[in-house]
């Protein structure tokens, strides 16, 4: 959101739900989370969630953030989470934003991958790869083969 001084503010983009909510949930097949940001790990439904299922998710808010576009659009809510956990995937945000550098296409693409595994293990190696970006240096992360992210990667684009 924009405010009328043009301060933008991050809003919540997922559902918060009750203590209520949290241990009705707990009984029963619903996963809670949107969407259109839901982590495979949390459609997966895995005990062990950590810091890598956010990562997942703000990778695809920044995706839509820069290409005006969600990951997986038109589809329905079931549909968008098979799409996070299948082999779907979305074109590479350079396709909308031509400017945008390759290496910040490669982070991108990292934050997304299918796999927590593959992703960043953590919020500071995932900041020390922003700031390689802005300072021109060599990335700690390496594309990702086709169809382990969210997000595909045009290697000569």
């Amino acid at each position: 959101m924009v405010d009328a001084d043009g301060t933008i503010k991050l809003m919540d983009l997922g559902i918060a739900k009750s203590l209520l909510t949290a241990k009705a949930a707990e009984t029963s097949e619903e996963i809670l989370g949107t969407p259109a940001y839901i982590s495979p790990d949390q459609a997966y439904d895995l005990p062990d969630l950590d810091c890598r299922s956010d990562i997942y998710s703000l990778g695809a808010t920044v995706y839509h953030l820069l290409t005006g576009r969600m990951l997986f659009p038109n589809r329905s809510d079931q549909q968008m989470v098979d799409c996070h956990v299948g082999s779907a995937f979305a074109r590479d945000p350079r396709v909308f934003v031509p400017t945008l550098p390759r290496d910040f296409s490669i982070i991108l693409n990292r934050m997304l991958a299918k796999d927590r595994v593959l992703r960043y293990p953590n919020w500071e190696t995932l900041a020390e790869d922003i700031q390689r970006l802005y300072a021109g240096s060599s990335l700690l992360a390496t594309p990702l083969q086709p169809g382990e992210s969210s997000v595909g990667f045009m290697a000569d684009c």
